[in-house]
């Protein structure tokens, strides 16, 4: 498993689960090491499965937060 696939899963957990958006990052910056490319891989994972299911929402949160975090992370 790579770091991306564990940013991309902690994201949709997070979305699922955490309603403060700060904590959320925190958690997503550790969980990625500072890494950008993998906040920006996780990110493309997500979209890339993102259908019209019942977890929609957790997905577009998902894809939100990560947003953020790669606005965070140096490039």
């Amino acid at each position: 498993m790579t770091t991306a696939d564990v940013v991309k899963e902690r994201a949709l957990w997070l979305a699922r689960s955490e309603p403060d958006g700060d904590a959320a990052l925190r958690d997503l910056e550790s969980c990625a090491g500072g890494r950008r490319v993998a906040a920006v891989r996780a990110r493309q994972q997500v979209e890339a499965e993102l259908d019209d299911g019942p977890d929609r929402d957790s997905s577009l949160r998902a894809i939100q937060l990560l947003d953020e975090l790669v606005v965070r992370l140096p490039a």
